[in-house]
């Protein structure tokens, strides 16, 4: 289990939703599909914890949007250009830094902590 502390940030919290873009309800972001754990001894559990906990986790290729719950809406919601990411979700990982894949006109989001969001600049 992450030991990233999470203060609840949800993609574009700062708009207000009815005025500033129409509600779409979302995917859930953890517990959606059922999660395998990979069974470790107690030596390997603890050297990968210490790893995780010590170091900067960075994931090079991850795909972090969160679709509608009714995949019909995808292009309603790629419309309204406010893809929402899951960052509830990056924040149950043991990931620091993920590497978003988006438009491939953009280059990488970068998203740190689970916490902030930055977008890239047209080529």
């Amino acid at each position: 289990m992450s030991q990233k502390k999470y203060g609840g940030y949800r993609s574009y919290s700062y708009l207000k939703e009815g005025e500033d873009y129409q509600a779409i309800p979302l995917a859930k972001e953890i517990d959606r599909v059922p999660s395998t754990k990979v069974e470790l001894s107690d030596a390997e559990e603890k050297r990968a914890r210490a790893i995780l906990d010590g170091q900067q986790i960075v994931s090079m290729h991850d795909h972090t949007s969160i679709f509608p719950e009714d995949m019909g809406r995808v292009l309603e919601q790629r419309r309204q250009g406010r893809d929402a990411t899951g960052y509830a979700g990056l924040a149950a990982s043991d990931t620091d830094v993920a590497l978003a894949c988006r438009d491939p006109r953009y280059r990488p989001v970068v998203h740190a902590g689970a916490v902030r969001r930055r977008h890239g600049e047209p080529r």
